[in-house]
């Protein structure tokens, strides 16, 4: 439980030091590159001392998609070393796009809508993997998660429409919808690693995640970077690197069914109470219900 309530405060860590930065009018851009900056350079030190790079020694393209083509699985059931090294290059590029998407919109959406709903659409982004696997693996869900997958349809349905007006579509925001797609696939693209490669690549896969949001950042970037930015940047690198190996050390040792429900919707509690705390924000009564709604959907989805 140590691991899992530390991945809630800093999965909570990153959407405070965010809004911190809207509230100081920082550039999205070298808050976002200098995250990444800090992030990668972890990933790296992972890297260098495991010694992964060594495994593109004996890999190919080749390899790979005879592996993949022909089901293959090694001792642990997933593809070689060689070729899961180059599977996190192959995934990790892509992935690293969409983490920057992810976390631009986040940014976005935390100063449009504040901390609570841009961690609610966040978390809710797990619906996308989930019906992508019942198309590509034929994962179907069971009862509960039927339940959680309409009522976090509902919710956005909630929020983003205005019922009773001539344009229904009034209340819509774009942003948090952009977040919960680009979260939602970049969760479905770290399964695609997981689901094929040897678990220690992940340190392998993240680098190259990070490097490829990091070079896109820093080609976004108009202005000369100041102290401020640079400090917030790299203040949000640390929960952000954090919270994944927490995550990964809490289910290790807890199910899945227990880790997924409560980091998810310990983390929405906790970002609310966050922003209402240090931000004086308040939640109207529709994205109050909103948000219930959404940690009631992300609970049920988790259940297995």
């Amino acid at each position: 439980m140590i691991y899992l309530l530390s991945a809630i405060f800093c999965s909570t860590a990153i959407a405070l030091i965010l809004k911190l930065g809207e509230e100081r009018n920082c550039s999205r851009y070298v808050i976002l590159s200098m995250n990444y900056v800090m992030a990668a350079s972890i990933s790296l030190w992972l890297v260098l001392k495991k010694n992964l790079l060594s495994n593109f020694s004996g890999g190919s393209p080749g390899l790979l998609l005879n592996q993949i083509e022909s089901g293959y699985a090694g001792s642990d059931g997933f593809l070689s070393a060689e070729s899961s090294a180059l599977w996190s290059l192959v995934i990790g590029i892509p992935t690293g796009i969409l983490y920057f998407l992810g976390f631009y919109y986040y940014q976005r959406s935390v100063r449009e809508s504040g901390v609570g709903m841009a961690g609610s659409y966040a978390k809710m982004g797990i619906l996308v993997p989930t019906v992508l696997s019942m198309v590509f693996w034929r994962e179907f869900p069971g009862g509960f998660q039927w339940a959680g997958m309409i009522l976090a349809v509902f919710a956005m349905i909630l929020l983003n429409v205005s019922f009773g007006r001539k344009n229904i579509f009034t209340s819509a925001k774009p942003a948090l919808l952009l977040l919960f797609i680009s979260c939602g696939v970049s969760e479905f693209t770290n399964k695609l690693f997981q689901r094929y490669a040897m678990l220690d690549m992940k340190d392998l896969f993240l680098l190259f995640v990070f490097l490829t949001a990091l070079l896109v950042s820093v080609f976004k970037i108009r202005t000369k970077p100041g102290k401020a930015e640079i400090a917030t940047g790299l203040a949000v690198g640390i929960p952000n690197f954090l919270a994944s190996f927490f995550l990964i050390d809490a289910l290790s040792v807890l199910p899945a069914s227990v880790v997924f429900p409560v980091y998810s919707a310990g983390s929405i509690a906790l970002i609310c109470a966050g922003g209402r705390v240090f931000y004086r924000e308040k939640l109207t009564r529709k994205e109050l219900a909103a948000v219930s709604i959404t940690v009631a959907a992300l609970i049920l989805i988790n259940l297995q």
